[in-house]
């Protein structure tokens, strides 16, 4: 009978111990993704803040010719092309 009560008692603690190690476990990823967020947050300020490189470009050309309108049996053929990349 002592043997029981002996194994009973082994039980709660190892439950006890089991629980404990799911409470740290469950702080650990909850610090860990608050420390991802942060970095995240911190990275994108940076990238706001950070001196944008301006290109010495070319104005773009406002006389542009008209596009051709597609009338008659001269209209781009347009559809869509499935690609099974499974099977």
């Amino acid at each position: 009978m002592e043997m029981f009560q002996g194994a009973g008692v082994e039980d709660d603690e190892s439950s006890a111990g089991s629980a404990r190690q799911k409470v740290r476990r469950r702080l650990e990823v909850e610090t860990l993704e608050t420390f991802i967020i942060d970095e995240q947050r911190k990275r994108e300020r940076r990238r706001d803040e950070a001196p944008a490189v301006e290109l010495p470009l070319p104005e773009p050309e406002l006389d542009r010719p008209p596009r051709k309108s597609n009338t008659g049996d001269e209209s781009p053929k347009r559809g869509v092309v499935v690609i099974d990349l499974l099977g």
